[in-house]
């Protein structure tokens, strides 16, 4: 069996859960689903509430890693966890009831008390 590469695409791919205003990011879509390139602080408030069946995050793990211009991963702690409240926050609102989410990250981030 061959596994074709996925490709980004330009086009818009219509669908009823995301605003229109999603077409200005590249995405790559198929018959499952659609993958947008860009800020999830910027695309998942484009997102209808209780809509997303699963949601997996892998998010940086604020190690001061070097991932490029667009990421920064040397926070202080309290804004590396603000950060991840808000996209944890939009992940719960546009998942749907029963719906699964997983968060891969370090128990250090996972396992916070008193916040």
């Amino acid at each position: 069996m061959t596994q074709r590469a996925l490709k980004w695409t330009s086009e818009w791919v219509p669908t009823n859960i995301i605003s229109a205003e999603a077409e200005r990011y590249r995405s790559y879509a198929t018959g499952l689903g659609v993958l947008y390139e860009g800020d999830c602080l910027e695309i998942l408030p484009l997102i209808q509430n209780e809509t997303v069946d699963t949601v997996f995050a892998d998010p940086p793990f604020n190690l001061a890693k070097n991932y490029g211009a667009n990421v920064t991963d040397e926070l202080p702690e309290d804004k590396y966890v603000n950060w991840c409240k808000k996209w944890l926050s939009e992940c719960t609102r546009i998942l749907k009831p029963g719906g699964s989410f997983f968060v891969y990250n370090l128990p250090k981030w996972n396992l916070l008390r008193g916040t």
